[in-house]
């Protein structure tokens, strides 16, 4: 499943990245990289994006970022 489609309070774990390289790149940079849990903070109204913790920072990300990200639920 997508990241975009986990719900609030979930922890998922990242299973692959489908993106074009240079966005791919700026994705692993933030820490969203394979075998990496993550908690689902929060999930903005009407689809816009979410919340992340991710190896100890939280983040926000774009819908059009965490489409991309693959995971499975823990």
């Amino acid at each position: 499943m997508k990241l975009t489609e986990t719900k609030q309070g979930q922890k998922v774990k990242i299973v692959d990245v489908n993106a074009p390289l240079f966005l791919r790149r700026r994705i692993f940079e933030l820490g969203f990289s394979p075998s990496t849990v993550v908690f689902v903070y929060a999930m903005q109204r009407k689809g816009i994006g979410g919340v992340y913790a991710v190896r100890g920072a939280v983040l926000g990300v774009d819908k059009k970022i965490a489409k991309n990200i693959l995971v499975e639920p823990i």
